[in-house]
C-alpha cells in the first residue's frame, strides 16, 4: 500500500521527546510517541536542522499573519529570509519521502499549522493573532494535500479520527492508481471507500459516483484526474454526526433484506441514538458490522468504514 509499509508520518522531534527545543528541552507528547508501532514517524526540527544551535534565542513572529516576520525575542534580529530560504529545502526534502502526514508542534513559531502567535510588533506588544509557523507554511506550499496537524489534534477524539481516516484513505487510494486508468478499477475504488464518503460529504460522495461510472463511458484516464481531486476535497471536509448516520442508514438499508425485524429495529435505534448524542461512533460501527456478520455479509463487514483501523477510532486510547 503505497511507499511505505506503514503510514510515513513527519513529526516534530520534541514531541517525540528529543531535546532540540530552543531552551534546550523538550514536549514529549505520549499521544504522539504511541504512535510508533503503528507508523513510520521521522523526526523533524526545522530550526534546530537550520544550524541555530540547541539552545537558541527563543523566535516570534510578528507583524501581518498571512506572512510575518521572524524575529529573535530578545536581539530582534530578523531572520526572516534565511529562515525561508532553509525551510523551503527542508519541505522539498521531506515532500520527496512521500509522507501520509505531518503532525507538528502547536504554537511553535516554526512548526504551528493554525496556532502560531503572531505579534503586532516586537517586543511582544499588543494581543497575538494566530497563524501558521513558517515551516508549516513552507511544507503546506510544498506539499499542499499533505494533511497537516497539531498534537493537540490527538488529544481530541474526533479530530484525531478525522486525521486518520484521511491518512489511510489516500493510502487505499494510491494503492489503487498502481493500476489506472483501470475504469474498473476506479469503480472497485468507489464501491469500497462510499461509505466512508458518505460519512463525510455525501453530495461530494455521489458527485464522486457519477465520475467512476462515467470512466466506462468515457476517457478513463480524465475520470481518474478528476476523481482525484474531487476526492481530496471531500476528505478535507470533517464528519459530523449527520453525515454518519447518513453513512449508517446506507449500511442498514444494504442489510436490511438479510435481518429480522428484531435486529432492523435496534440497528435503527442505535443509529438515532448515535445521532442524539447517545452512543459513540465506534459502538455503533461495531454493531452494524457484528449484524453484517450475522447477515452473511463478510463483505460489507470487511468495509474500511464498518471496520477502521484502530487509529481511525474515535475514543481515546483507541491505538
Amino acid at each position: 500500500m503505497g511507499a511505505h509499509d506503514k503510514p510515513c508520518i513527519l513529526v516534530s522531534a520534541c514531541l517525540l521527546g528529543d531535546p532540540v527545543r530552543y531552551d534546550g528541552g523538550h514536549k514529549l507528547d505520549p499521544a504522539v510517541a504511541a504512535l510508533a508501532p503503528w507508523a513510520e514517524l521521522v523526526a523533524v526540527c526545522p530550526e534546530a536542522e537550520a544550524g541555530l544551535g540547541v539552545p537558541r534565542e527563543a523566535m516570534d513572529l510578528v507583524g501581518d499573519p498571512a506572512g510575518p516576520r521572524a524575529m529573535t525575542a530578545g536581539t530582534g534580529r530578523d531572520r526572516t529570509k534565511e529562515l525561508a530560504a532553509v525551510f523551503r529545502g527542508q519541505a522539498a526534502d521531506l515532500a520527496a519521502l512521500e509522507p501520509d502526514a505531518a503532525i507538528l508542534k502547536a504554537r511553535s513559531p516554526s512548526c504551528a499549522v493554525e496556532s502560531a502567535r503572531v505579534y503586532p510588533q516586537r517586543p511582544r506588544q499588543g494581543d497575538p493573532a494566530p497563524g501558521r509557523g513558517m515551516f508549516a507554511a513552507e511544507l503546506a506550499r510544498r506539499a499542499p494535500l499533505l494533511p497537516l496537524a497539531e498534537e493537540t489534534d490527538l488529544h481530541r477524539p474526533e479530530p484525531r479520527a478525522h486525521l486518520f481516516r484521511r491518512v489511510f484513505t489516500l493510502r487505499r487510494w494510491r494503492a489503487a492508481r498502481t493500476v489506472a486508468p483501470d475504469p474498473e478499477a476506479l469503480r472497485a475504488f468507489h464501491e469500497r471507500e462510499r461509505l466512508g464518503l458518505l460519512g463525510r460529504h455525501p453530495s461530494l460522495c455521489r458527485r464522486l459516483e457519477e465520475i467512476a461510472a462515467s470512466a466506462c463511458t468515457g476517457a478513463a484516464t480524465e475520470a481518474w484526474t478528476r476523481y482525484e481531486a474531487l476526492l481530496r476535497e471531500a476528505l478535507g471536509h470533517a464528519p459530523t454526526r449527520g453525515t454518519h448516520a447518513t453513512a449508517l442508514q446506507h449500511a442498514a438499508s444494504t442489510l436490511a433484506e438479510h435481518l429480522g425485524r428484531s435486529d432492523r429495529e435496534d440497528l435503527g435505534g442505535s443509529i438515532d441514538a448515535y445521532r442524539n448524542g447517545e452512543k459513540t461512533l465506534t459502538e455503533v460501527l461495531a454493531f452494524t458490522r457484528s449484524l453484517a456478520l450475522i447477515a452473511g455479509r463478510a463483505d460489507l463487514a470487511n468495509n474500511p468504514y464498518l471496520a477502521p483501523h484502530p487509529l481511525e477510532r474515535e475514543e481515546p486510547g483507541a491505538a
